[in-house]
């Protein structure tokens, strides 16, 4: 049973809840020293999360440190169930993003000030994980933070403008800073052809034109580390290649490089993923600020 965490209403009458609430799991494993918290991405149902977040788990190195034992999933309402209608009201599931940043951010305020958590974002999550991270520094601001520190936030083919993230508050970026304490890793592709293609359109319609921080890396000097690949954008869950890197920048230290294998229920995969890894799926890029 995996655990899983969540904000989509239970009643149906409004798609989001008033807080996170506990969907799977026992309450006092949520009170665990170290906390990794998975957030899927735009236009995914429960049952699509589900299987990210399986081939995720999968993924993991089975030496990984401790914090990666038992992952918990956070399921937001970030898609509409006629694919159609969740296109065309793009702009709502943004709103629903910002607004799960700060249930999101409300819950951690809840937690134990010496747990420490990561947070692990895919497409749109990451612009859930990001809201969390604002509001948490507003909330430091007005000395009423006092809850779980984050260490380490990891943004995988993040679907947020570039433009928000520049490391200038007073140029209107919403996202200028990583929190104090905490580290803020964006993993990249230039082939990935859904922030290629569908995130200009998007942006250009409900908010601003703008690049995407998943599909450029930029801005360049803003992050902690970036790591550029090859992948599409559903690629990452499932990679090993990513898995590992993600456990080195949480955990601080290097994993054992495993031998290529095939992908759970998808072994005709098999010689296309030992093609990838044998041309560099990726290379590190990496910029401390700190």
């Amino acid at each position: 049973m995996a655990n899983a965490l969540s904000v989509r209403s239970k009643t149906g009458r409004s798609p989001i809840a008033e807080e996170v609430w506990l969907k799977e799991g026992l309450r006092q494993d949520l009170d665990q020293p170290h906390l990794l918290i998975l957030i899927h991405g735009y236009q995914n149902s429960q049952a699509t999360a589900e299987r990210s977040y399986r081939r995720f788990r999968n993924a993991l190195p089975k030496d990984a440190p401790r914090e990666f034992g038992d992952p918990w999933e956070l399921h937001w309402p970030g898609d509409h169930p006629r694919a159609l209608i969740s296109l065309a009201t793009y702009s709502v599931r943004e709103g629903l993003a910002i607004t799960t940043g700060d249930r999101l951010a409300a819950f951690l305020a809840d937690q134990n000030r010496k747990q420490n958590v990561s947070i692990i974002g895919h497409s749109l999550g990451c612009r859930v994980a990001l809201e969390a991270m604002r509001a948490i520094r507003r909330e430091r601001r007005r000395g009423k933070y006092h809850g779980a520190s984050v260490g380490s936030l990891v943004l995988l083919a993040a679907a947020v403008p570039v433009g928000l993230c520049r490391p200038d508050a007073n140029a209107g970026s919403e996202f200028p800073a990583p929190l104090t304490g905490s580290k803020e890793h964006v993993f990249f592709s230039r082939n990935d052809l859904v922030l290629r293609f569908g995130f200009g359109p998007g942006e250009f319609l409900f908010w601003a034109k703008d690049s995407a921080v998943g599909s450029t890396g930029h801005p360049d000097p803003r992050w902690s580390t970036r790591v550029e690949t090859d992948i599409g954008h559903s690629d990452y869950w499932g990679s090993w290649i990513v898995a590992d890197e993600i456990v080195d920048l949480i955990s601080g230290s290097r994993t054992r490089r495993r031998a290529v294998r095939p992908l759970p229920g998808h072994a005709s995969r098999a010689q296309t993923r030992q093609l990838e890894d044998r041309r560099a799926p990726y290379r590190l890029l990496r910029t401390r600020l700190w």
